[in-house]
């Protein structure tokens, strides 16, 4: 960050109604005790986000703020460049020029860094600035068609591995995943090899085949760094890793599990510096950012969002939350791990191995005064009923379930022995979502829909978005994921319908007439916005029964 904006920065924001004046001098007493800059802890508080400040340094210092999604690097430059000295300084040169090279720095205000490109490039420098985000998704890009550590260490194993240590292999292979952006890292033992895999943009992609010779050590080493039990492979294991990767934390939770050729390890990335993400970046439609906002705004009740593993749960719980005046509520988490920190808020993270579960953290976070409360997930009677309890006296309780739908943690939560009419008194909302891929808006074409598509679709839709695939987006024609959601609010009809124990069907077709946009008309919506395909929300938001469309065109083939 430059020292110029920060005398004016706060007046600034306040001026652009980013930031309140209340909000300014809290920060500004923090910085008393954390000497850090202004416009850091602005950001680390929660209270505006990077890019927001990044566009003002920009102007400040008469740059011009460039995006990731408007540049295309030229591959032949990033192909002679040195990635230490780019991770190290946070620049990246990208094009070059009559005179040059356009360089695009992180903090173009550091003259240590400048110097350093001045004297390995020896041209003149045109710089411009980009934020932390776009520039860690621009490296990514540049340099991930480069050789991999998994590439690299299948051809040492095949030959000689040297004094190469098995610490630095498996350093390499996670570093690897965690910089290609990786959502999990998986290990798959087979006869011969063991298969790497990376899980992005919720698709798993084959990476390299590790030798075998080699697998065992690294196993070991995963279970050293999350202080399991090297000497047991005959029962499940779950751990955590902590690393620093390009000087941001990162968590990783380890799952091993006995096969037929060995150990499969799991290991699920928690990017702990990732924090919330404002509601509209989400990919939620206006009107429920809007429901959600008021939702956060409320004194007490319950609300809880739906999905199965890896659709985001959490992270829309985070936004929501990130609208709650924490400044003047008491706002506290039990969580299973605790994936982002928060500001302003108290979190806690459960931990079964000594007994201190979700409904036991919850009963003693009862006892704590709190306003607000945040439960990672809700498995059990126990914990259902702690939060319908909390949600009845007075707070507000966030809460995730394991459902299909979002009507469908109605009836989840009778299964698990909640009495109708208690979930009817304290539920102000569900939402349930899914993540899809985005298309990549640099090769994305439209084309006119087949008849099954137009089926799907329904009438008046005369074009779809057309998958292409190009270097941007690694060939795949998408970049990216955004939510598609449907959020449910009991009126006083569908309210009646839950207090007799009505199926969901029922509860469905009324909330319909008020309105009530489930997961594939969203999911259609975004298509004919070209964010998405057709195959993203058929894969992500279809049920698990054939439906109609679907037997009469297999009838007819």
């Amino acid at each position: 960050m430059s020292s110029k904006p920060r005398k004016r920065l706060g007046e600034v924001l306040i001026g652009q109604g980013l930031l309140t004046q209340r909000q300014l001098e809290i920060a500004l007493e923090e910085q008393k005790q954390d000497r850090r800059p202004l416009g850091e802890l602005l950001v680390v508080l929660g209270f505006v986000r990077p890019s927001e400040i990044a566009g003002l340094v920009a102007e400040d210092l008469g740059l011009k703020l460039a995006k990731a999604s408007d540049v295309i690097p030229d591959r032949e430059l990033i192909a002679a460049l040195d990635e230490g000295l780019v991770r190290t300084t946070k620049a990246l040169p990208v094009q070059r020029t009559e005179t040059g090279l356009r360089v695009l720095m992180v903090d173009p205000s550091d003259p240590g860094n400048l110097s350093t490109l001045r004297q390995y490039f020896r041209c003149d420098v045109e710089v411009e600035m980009v934020t932390e985000e776009d520039f860690a998704k621009l490296v990514r890009e540049c340099f991930s068609d480069r050789d991999s550590h998994p590439a690299r260490l299948a051809a040492e194993a095949d030959g000689e591995m040297g004094d190469r240590p098995i610490e630095q292999i498996t350093e390499s292979i996670l570093i690897d995943g965690i910089r290609h952006g990786a959502t999990d890292i998986h290990f798959h033992p087979s006869e011969n090899v063991t298969r790497l895999r990376y899980r992005m943009d919720g698709v798993l992609q084959q990476i390299e085949a590790i030798p075998r010779k080699i697998t065992s050590a690294i196993t070991s080493r995963i279970k050293i760094m999350a202080s399991l039990d090297i000497s047991e492979r005959r029962m499940p294991q779950d751990g955590r890793i902590r690393m620093d990767v390009d000087g941001r934390q990162v968590d990783l939770r380890v799952s091993t599990m006995p096969c037929a050729f060995g150990e499969s390890i799991v290991l699920r990335i928690l990017d702990r510096g990732n924090g919330s993400v404002p509601l509209h970046e989400l990919g939620l439609r206006l009107e429920d950012c809007v429901q959600l906002k008021n939702i956060a705004d409320k004194p007490h009740g319950l609300f809880l969002v739906t999905g199965p593993t890896g659709s985001g749960k959490t992270t829309t719980l985070y936004s929501t939350l990130a609208h709650v005046d924490a400044l003047n509520r008491n706002v506290a988490t039990i969580e299973d791990p605790i994936e982002s920190q928060l500001p302003f808020v108290r979190q806690s993270q459960v931990d079964t191995g000594i007994g201190f579960t979700f409904d036991i953290g919850l009963r003693a976070l009862l006892r704590q005064d709190p306003d607000v409360i945040l439960v990672g997930e809700i498995r059990d009677l126990e914990t259902a009923g702690m939060a319908i309890k909390a949600s009845m006296t007075g707070h507000l309780v966030f809460s995730t379930l394991h459902t299909n739908t979002a009507i469908g943690a109605i009836s989840r939560l009778a299964d698990m022995g909640v009495a109708p009419y208690l979930v009817e008194d304290c539920m102000i909302g569900v939402l349930g979502q899914r993540l899809v891929r985005k298309t990549c808006p640099n090769c994305m074409e439209w084309r006119a829909p087949d008849e099954a598509e137009s089926r799907f679709m329904g009438p008046g839709v005369d074009r779809v978005p057309q998958i292409i695939g190009c270097e941007r987006c690694g060939g795949t024609g998408y970049s990216g994921r955004s939510v598609i959601a449907e959020l449910f609010q009991p009126n006083h009809a569908t309210s009646k319908l839950i207090r007799e124990g009505a199926n969901a069907g029922l509860i469905v077709e009324q909330a319909k007439l008020a309105g009530y946009v489930d997961l594939v008309e969203d999911g259609r919506r975004k298509v004919i916005q070209g964010l998405t395909t057709i195959e993203e929300v058929q894969r992500c938001g279809s049920g698990h029964r054939v439906t109609e469309a679907e037997r009469e065109a297999h009838d007819a083939a």
